[in-house]
């Protein structure tokens, strides 16, 4: 009985090891705060600048990754920041329902202080990240600047799955089915 348990504890420091050591990136970053600026890490999509929202809907037009913004007003479940040099106004809602995240870690996925710009990513992965788009081969980091975190709700764990699944179309869902660290392809 000694041994089993020895055996489970050490498995449990393995995985534990493991998990930390692929552990999200987002797990390390700071808080955002009202008067600063910071960078987009990712695409984000929104239909009109006052309704964007955390569960990462990918519909309408795109702020590009790496746009430079200001964050001007916080509060437990809404986001105000501006968009420069143009000033515009965008407003992003925390949605509860589609995470098991704090609205602050979600943020810190959202923005950063640098700007976490594309060299790291091949030609094709640049182009794709640009357009929005998915395509075969691209590696997560670069699925995660073209689209963004997957809802946890239906990815709880990005370094150890191989299927993300974000919102779709109208209440459908986006599912990209991975080998190892590619895109092998993708199902609406």
């Amino acid at each position: 009985m000694k041994n089993v348990f020895k055996l489970l504890l050490l498995s449990l420091v393995l995985w534990g090891a493991t998990v930390s050591g692929s552990a999200r990136a987002e797990e390390t970053m700071e808080p955002v705060t009202v008067g600063q600026e910071y960078f987009t890490r990712s695409n984000i999509w929104y239909e009109t600048a006052d309704k964007l929202s955390t569960a990462n809907y990918h519909k309408g037009t795109i702020l590009p990754k790496g746009t430079k913004v200001k964050i001007t007003g916080l509060d437990a479940k809404k986001l105000t920041f501006l968009v420069m040099p143009e000033n515009v106004e965008f407003s992003l809602y925390y949605d509860a329902r589609s995470t098991m995240h704090s609205f602050d870690k979600l943020l810190s996925q959202i923005f950063s202080k640098k700007n976490e710009w594309m060299i790291k990513f091949s030609a094709q992965e640049q182009s794709a990240i640009k357009d929005g788009r998915i395509i075969p081969g691209m590696r997560k980091d670069a699925v995660l600047a073209s689209w963004g975190y997957p809802p946890s709700k239906f990815t709880p764990l990005l370094q150890t799955t191989n299927m993300w699944t974000y919102y779709g179309r109208g209440r459908g869902r986006y599912v990209i089915y991975f080998d190892g660290d590619k895109v092998i392809r993708t199902e609406e």
